[in-house]
């Protein structure tokens, strides 16, 4: 219920995935992360999967649940460089794109020009945010199941839904039946949101311990949760004068 859909119920494309195939799709940030950088991998969640948070006009409240996942084994994945219409800077991207600039100049301008060309195009089609069809993610999904069929895991790519900020992984569910990464915790939280003002409220939580394959959401302690009453008064103040 927290890892990767079952293939048999995914029937359409997704940004790295096909229908009938699936991928365990996460989030997470810059490893060395720079002031003023995003901070919580959590919100590459929210963000990615709620179409309610990223309205700045919705208002309203509602609960979703997420995990925590830890890296016990190298995953070998393809990286996306960020694409140029990403306006936000992050310490990984600019890394990445260095890197990249070095890997070009190690290889005849011509061959150079067509491999930047390359992945100009990719970068756009991972970087696409209005995608009302699910045919718009075809491209994108099939060069992930490309990936996994040349010895790789997935794809590591920039999270659209914030911005470039965060960052995304599909991969493969052989990488995760075979222990390479590992649930750590399970929790619930809350959104309260009025337009543009969001309060994520922290609900219930399970630690989940090497083999464990069931888990009890409890609640969380006392200093973790702020609780509705306190929230209301924060997110609509000129009725609690």
């Amino acid at each position: 219920d927290i890892s990767y859909k079952p293939a048999e119920f995914n029937k359409t494309y997704q940004r790295a995935s096909t229908p009938q195939t699936t991928m365990f799709y996460g989030g997470t940030i810059s490893e060395n992360i720079n002031p003023g950088e995003l901070e919580i991998s959590r919100i590459i969640g929210l963000f990615e999967t709620l179409p309610f948070v990223r309205d700045p006009e919705s208002e309203g409240e509602q609960v979703i649940t997420y995990s925590k996942w830890r890296v016990v084994k190298d995953i070998p994945l393809v990286s996306i460089v960020h694409h140029q219409d990403f306006k936000r800077e992050n310490s990984y991207a600019k890394e990445q794109r260095e890197n990249f600039a070095k890997f070009l100049a190690e290889h005849p301008k011509e061959i150079g020009e067509k491999t930047r060309l390359v992945v100009d195009f990719l970068a756009n089609e991972f970087a696409k945010g209005n995608t009302p069809n699910d045919y718009d993610y075809l491209i994108s999904a099939v060069y992930s199941e490309m990936t996994t069929k040349h010895g790789l895991a997935g794809v590591f790519y920039p999270s659209v839904r914030t911005g470039g900020e965060g960052f995304n992984v599909a991969i493969h569910p052989d990488y995760v039946n075979g222990g390479h990464i590992v649930p750590e915790a399970v929790g619930e939280c809350t959104i309260y949101k009025r337009k543009q003002h969001t309060i994520v409220d922290n609900e219930t939580v399970a630690m989940i311990l090497e083999g464990q394959t069931e888990f009890e959401l409890k609640p969380v302690e006392a200093k973790y949760h702020a609780g509705k009453d306190y929230i209301m008064t924060q997110l609509y103040p000129e009725k609690y004068k």
